[in-house]
């Protein structure tokens, strides 16, 4: 039973895979206090933000995206490149300009230059 089980997990996974081919996705934790749900909103709606417990889930799509780490990690851009995760992390501009500085406007300023980084191909075509 569990074999099925874990094979139609797999089938799930990689049907998430391919469909959310090239979109980008912004993980923040449960933890956070900050609204980041009105600023993807208003300014990048074709990005996806998920909100990832303090707790560990039984979802493989997540863990993916996770790459295996704790929450602690976030906030953090992904986007999904095939098979392949480009990822931009900014637990440390998150912890600068938000938590010390209360500098809003500068992690966003670095979240919209992520944002242009992710959207460009990875790799130069010869």
């Amino acid at each position: 039973m569990v074999f099925f089980y874990r094979r139609k997990c797999k089938r799930e996974f990689k049907y998430a895979l391919e469909i959310n081919n090239g979109k980008i996705f912004f993980l923040y934790g449960e933890y956070h206090e900050f609204d980041f749900l009105t600023y993807f909103e208003t300014h990048h709606s074709e990005i996806i933000c998920l909100q990832i417990p303090n707790r560990s889930i039984d979802d493989l799509f997540i863990d993916h995206l996770m790459q295996g780490r704790k929450p602690k990690s976030l906030p953090k851009l992904v986007k999904i490149d095939g098979n392949n995760l480009l990822v931009k992390e900014h637990y440390n501009s998150f912890k600068h300009c938000i938590r010390r500085t209360n500098n809003t406007n500068r992690f966003f300023e670095l979240i919209e230059s992520s944002i242009q980084n992710l959207e460009k191909p990875p790799y130069k075509e010869v």
